[in-house]
């Protein structure tokens, strides 16, 4: 016998005890049964007290089921309505639930724990703002239907209403759980003014709530009072000295205001108590801003210990290279979230690059990250005897790297697609390591060259008629480069080799030296050569060219995020190149020293959500004619 059969059983045997008794008891009563009520067929009781069991056994949903069709035997029995209202709610049905109990209330049928089940049902909903206020429409002095249509404006977005509904509440009573929820809104309406005032009104109703106070110092950050936090974690600090967590986070303000000292020394203490890769990499970027490479690449090594392809260290040591004149970059695994990027070059030779791509990084696991890029591009080949001639492409690449204790390495493949022109395959290999402030890379490539040879004809050649040659040259590279300290001195050099499909081979050294001469200066020196074996007509060919150039650089960096840094440089190049003449052979001739000129400029900005950084330089030299300018502009969304 099946369990609800059971229960069947046990209802009609109530029922019959009910009708055997029913005789005596008559003829014991005084007075006789009001005929304005008419007792319910015995079949329909004993259902109902069947759906009593079901309800009281928690099988909501055979519960609904009688309790419709007794409903539908009764449909004037408020109680049948009140049970399947309840199987509803209990059976986690509320919003089917709600519209029963709202018609025996608006009917005056139901009691008062009918009335306030409907307020629980109601606040188990997330209903639109239209439908609360149709609540408060009901019962105006209902808070819980104001705090329903205050929370319903906050998930539609539409925050002045929001806060309208709040500041009613507010004014009947002030709680600090009611105070949260108004703070949180405002916080959701990016007011950080709001949500500071409201969570100063909590903590006023109770100073011993440690959390809440923490979220009132977060707030006071987030306003830009940094200097009413510092006070609220300090404060904090003297109940729990040793919260490695406040520690960090007053340390963080205090450099953030330019407080490095302070913020040192909390930081420190911070990573005494627990090591964390946050606190490492904001130590990271104190000490670079300082000017202290050193303990910089330490800190950044130490955050990479702790969490091996971490971002913010890695983007730490790449723009600590960049901050180093000559100091080779070290392979930095692909940005992880989103990058937008414009990048521009041209000469006075003709030569136009335009460039904009987005780059989505990933991370997939420890160490490893996976990114994937389009860019569109257009090179041009511009003439004051010519219209402009120009090709369109658009390279699509995707990039996997993986950390190692110390070495990072970083593989790329792509393809770059140009307007009459067949396809070509681009990649690259590196591999890159570093130890305090030694560094060594090795990269090998292949792909167009119309970037590093400075010609839109090594893409595709052109006449007054138009295009008379589309065969791209493509160039193998390969790549050796490291950077050493010397005491206060540090060294950098590279050699690089690129074979042209042209029979052609490219040769280039480099030696670069760097010397802090004051806070934030130092003395620069750049030596360079580059020579070609073969002539080409396709792009500057010199069989030597050598240049020495001394200038300086300063890089200031003052309060956190902001960061700049300008260098100048100026020396003297010649160059060696093979020249033809008619009716003879061809001359081999070295120019006389000609001037050069280089100068740079970086300004980025880098918040905890987003970076924007943007360049600028501009070079005269090689004969003394020569120009050349290139600008970029980065925004990254961090994850």
């Amino acid at each position: 016998m099946t369990l609800r059969a059971a229960l069947f059983v046990s209802a009609l045997a109530s029922a019959a005890l009910i009708v055997v008794a029913e005789p005596a008891a008559a003829q014991r009563r005084v007075t006789p049964r009001p005929r304005a009520t008419r007792p319910a067929p015995r079949s329909e009781t004993v259902r109902a007290e069947f759906a009593g069991v079901l309800l009281q056994t928690k099988r909501y949903d055979e519960a609904v089921r009688e309790y419709r069709a007794l409903i539908g035997i009764g449909r004037s029995n408020a109680a049948y309505k009140l049970g399947l209202a309840r199987a509803l709610a209990w059976g986690g049905h509320p919003r089917d639930a709600e519209p029963v109990l709202a018609a025996l209330v608006r009917a005056q049928r139901a009691d008062t724990a009918a009335a306030r089940m409907l307020i629980e049902v109601r606040l188990a909903l997330e209903p639109g703002s239209a439908e609360a206020a149709g609540w408060v429409r009901e019962s105006p002095r209902n808070p819980d239907y104001r705090l329903a249509l205050a929370r319903a404006y906050v998930r539609e977005r539409r925050y002045p209403q929001a806060f309208a509904a709040f500041d009613t509440l507010l004014a009947s009573g002030t709680t600090i759980a009611l105070l949260r929820e108004a703070a949180g809104a405002h916080a959701a309406a990016r007011d950080s003014t709001g949500n500071v005032m409201l969570l100063g009104r909590a903590v006023a109703l109770n100073r011993g709530d440690s959390g809440l106070r923490r979220d009132y110092a977060a707030a006071l950050s987030w306003s830009g009072d940094r200097r009413a936090a510092i006070a609220e974690y300090t404060d904090l600090l003297r109940r729990t000295p040793n919260d490695a967590d406040l520690l960090f986070l007053r340390g963080r303000l205090e450099i953030w205001g330019g407080d490095y000292g302070a913020g040192e020394r909390d930081l420190t203490q911070s990573l005494a108590r627990r090591p964390s890769r946050e606190a490492y990499a904001l130590l990271g970027d104190m000490y670079r801003w300082r000017g202290d490479y050193q303990k910089s690449r330490q800190a950044y090594a130490s955050a990479l210990a702790l969490a091996p392809g971490d971002t913010i260290a890695l983007a730490g040591l790449a723009e600590l290279e960049r901050l180093r004149s000559g100091v080779v970059a070290s392979g930095v695994a692909p940005d992880i979230g989103w990058t937008a990027q414009f990048t521009h070059s041209e000469d006075n030779a003709g030569f136009l690059y335009l460039a904009g791509g987005l780059a989505r990084g990933f991370e997939l696991g420890r160490g490893n990250t996976l990114g994937v890029a389009a860019e569109q591009r257009r090179i041009s080949a511009r003439s004051s005897r010519a219209p402009e001639r120009y090709v369109d492409g658009v390279a699509l690449s995707a990039r996997a790297a993986h950390q190692f204790d110390a070495v990072n390495a970083s593989v790329t493949g792509g393809v770059a697609r140009h307007g009459g022109v067949r396809d070509i395959p681009f990649g690259d290999f590196r591999l890159s390591g570093g130890w305090q402030r030694t560094s060594l890379s090795a990269l090998v490539s292949t792909g167009p060259v119309y970037l590093p040879l400075v010609s839109a004809q090594s893409l595709v050649q052109f006449n007054a008629d138009g295009v008379i040659s589309t065969r791209p040259l493509v160039g193998r590279t390969a790549q050796l480069a490291g950077s050493a300290p010397l005491g206060a001195l540090t060294l950098s050099a590279s050699a690089e080799v690129t074979s042209l499909n042209d029979g052609n081979r490219r040769t280039s050294g480099y030696l670069g030296a760097a010397y802090p001469v004051a806070p934030n200066v130092s003395l620069l020196y750049s030596g360079f050569a580059l020579g070609y074996s073969e002539r080409s007509e396709r792009y500057w060919d010199p069989t030597s060219f050598t240049s020495h150039s001394v200038g300086a650089q300063y890089a200031w960096q003052q309060r956190g995020p902001l960061s700049f840094t300008a260098r100048l440089l100026s020396g003297i190049g010649r160059a060696t190149e093979v020249f033809s003449t008619r009716g003879s052979a061809a001359i081999r001739a070295t120019g006389p020293a000609a001037l050069q000129l280089a100068g740079s400029g970086e300004a980025a900005y880098r918040s905890a959500r987003w970076e924007l950084a943007a360049t600028a330089g501009f070079a005269r030299g090689r004969g003394g004619e020569y120009q050349s300018l290139n600008s970029s502009l980065r925004l990254r969304l961090m994850p």
